[in-house]
């Protein structure tokens, strides 16, 4: 069965690229038990940082339409263990 929706666990010193999947859009959400600010995309150098980021405050959810794979974005986190949750919209 394919997968379609998960979470990742962020550090707050190096970027995590997500998952290898096909896919046209992709809701992400902060998890809503994070303490700080849960930042994804990516900066063309494929990495991310707080400074080129996407900024996703605990519970705050963004859709990103992609043209290719879910691994093409990585996210890392203010404080480390965050969570990172993404659910695809479309596939």
């Amino acid at each position: 069965m394919a997968q379609f929706s998960g979470q990742v666990t962020l550090s707050n010193i190096v970027a995590t690229q997500l998952p290898s999947i096909q896919t046209l859009k992709v809701t992400f959400a902060a998890h809503p038990s994070n303490s700080g600010v849960a930042w994804v995309g990516n900066d063309g150098n494929d990495t991310i940082s707080a400074l080129a980021g996407y900024p996703l405050r605990p519970a705050e959810r963004v859709t990103v339409v992609l043209d290719g794979d879910l691994n093409e974005l990585y996210a890392i986190a203010d404080y480390n263990n965050e969570k990172l949750c993404w659910l695809l919209t479309d596939k």
